[in-house]
């Protein structure tokens, strides 16, 4: 019975994605994203460990991944043919 949940527990969605970075060397594409959490509570945790490096990143944002699914402000295939590209 255990595997059956721990099965379920792999494939629920974790909405939350933290996106971490600093002003001097932004990082390309996803090269930003640290991970994606159940809570937004989690990425808040997981950004306040993060920022006591000593190397600390500049700034983050934590993203509702629900939302951005449910954006109606980008065509999934525009003009250009990429993901995201405006109407």
């Amino acid at each position: 019975m255990m595997d059956v949940f721990k099965q379920q527990e792999a494939t629920e969605m974790k909405p939350y994605l933290l996106i971490v970075g600093d002003n001097y060397y932004p990082s390309a594409y996803t090269g930003d994203w640290v991970a994606c959490y159940a809570t937004e509570e989690e990425a808040k945790e997981k950004w306040e460990e993060l920022s006591k490096d000593k190397y600390s990143n500049d700034w983050y944002e934590i993203v509702d991944l629900r939302e951005w699914m449910e954006d109606t402000t980008f065509d999934t295939f525009g003009p250009t043919g990429l993901i995201g590209d405006p109407q």
